[in-house]
């Protein structure tokens, strides 16, 4: 869904993979990192900072659980 989100910014804004890199200052190796939806790596600032280079604006939401396991 992040990854839909972001390449329609790229679209809309005319930005290619390689100009996203240099508007978040960082490499395409990052960027492909990032449009990568098997990728379970990128950080939350690798989210802001592309969203901050397409003009994006991130929600994060928690339900409350951390995944740590529950006493029954």
């Amino acid at each position: 869904m992040i990854v839909c989100q972001i390449l329609r910014a790229m679209e809309d804004n005319g930005v290619n993979k390689s100009q996203l890199a240099q508007k978040m200052r960082t490499s395409r190796t990052v960027v492909n990192r990032l449009l990568d939806e098997k990728d379970t790596g990128v950080t939350i600032t690798t989210l802001m900072k592309a969203g901050r280079a397409l003009g994006m604006r991130w929600t994060l939401e928690s339900d409350g659980d951390n995944g740590s396991p529950r006493a029954a």
